[in-house]
């Protein structure tokens, strides 16, 4: 009955832990996006689009390094009608391994 039992145990307990270390990620992912825009609004209105987005891809590589993630993108644009304001787009790919 405890082998039975033992099952869906493991099962939930290794499931809980892969929540947990995805939620991690994307809580880390986030305030490194955060991080990110808040060094570009420093300079922002005098950079062109290229060196706003290579500057914003260096920023986010240099603040966000996690094992197990790949593919980190970030998208910069800043726009200066109606108020000035900086979007940033980010993404990345987890993969959990042991």
């Amino acid at each position: 009955m405890l082998a039975i039992a033992a099952l869906p145990l493991i099962g939930s307990v290794g499931a809980a832990i892969d929540y947990t270390r995805a939620s991690a990620a994307r809580v880390a992912f986030q305030g490194a996006l955060d991080a990110t825009a808040l060094m570009l609004s420093k300079t922002a209105a005098t950079q062109t689009a290229p060196q706003l987005q290579s500057a914003a891809t260096s920023y986010l590589n240099a603040i966000f390094s996690r094992p197990g993630t790949s593919n980190v993108a970030v998208t910069a644009t800043y726009t200066n009608t109606a108020g000035s304001s900086i979007t940033l787009n980010g993404t990345a790919v987890t993969s959990m391994h042991f």
